[in-house]
């Protein structure tokens, strides 16, 4: 089947085992494939980490080898739609776009005793009523708050990055936020810093 001239999707499937591309056309039908896993990286029991640059060359590598494979199929690319882990966390220096700290996968479990402080301090009704949420550290929170409280030096340079940013205009894409227990009320999202 000739490519030329037809319309493509390009789909990315960031997930926590790998990185997977897939080409489609319009009617959905599958053109070419591409994948490639990424390394998990155990630092304790418990807790999950992944390296961003792998993520990020590997996520480059799928999406070359499908233009490589189908170079015909690009020409006529619709769109790129993007998947990712949701809860899984990466910190990035704003200047270079370099990540910080490796992710902190979903599957983490390094912010458990926040969640308990937390729970503790009663704060869990607290954040249900608001984002119908339990805290978990399934969830972005517990994991920025450990970055706080034990990489002092990430904490510093994205604080020193927000100070120093205040005449600029800042765009956020907010509906992740309340999935993630930052804030509730989609519509009206003040953030709320429980964690």
């Amino acid at each position: 089947m000739s490519l030329a001239g037809m319309k493509t999707i390009l789909a990315i499937d960031q997930s926590t085992s790998g990185t997977k591309a897939v080409l489609f056309d319009t009617q959905g039908n599958v053109l070419a494939r591409a994948a490639r896993e990424h390394k998990q990286i155990y630092p304790r029991p418990g807790w999950v980490e992944h390296n961003p640059e792998e993520i990020w060359e590997n996520t480059v590598y799928v999406s070359q080898e499908l233009k490589v494979t189908t170079p015909e199929a690009f020409k006529e690319l619709l769109c790129i739609s993007i998947t990712n882990q949701r809860e899984t966390v990466v910190v990035f220096e704003r200047g270079t776009g370099r990540p910080l700290y490796n992710a902190l996968v979903w599957q983490c479990r390094r912010g458990q005793a926040i969640c308990e402080r937390l729970n503790q301090a009663g704060y869990s009704e607290i954040l249900r009523k608001k984002t119908g949420l339990a805290i978990d550290t399934y969830f972005s929170g517990p994991k920025l708050r450990w970055l706080i409280e034990n990489e002092r030096e990430i904490y510093d340079a994205t604080k020193k990055w927000a100070g120093s940013n205040r005449d600029h205009r800042r765009v956020l894409d907010l509906s992740p936020y309340e999935r993630q227990g930052f804030c509730h009320g989609f519509y009206e999202c003040e953030p709320d810093f429980v964690v």
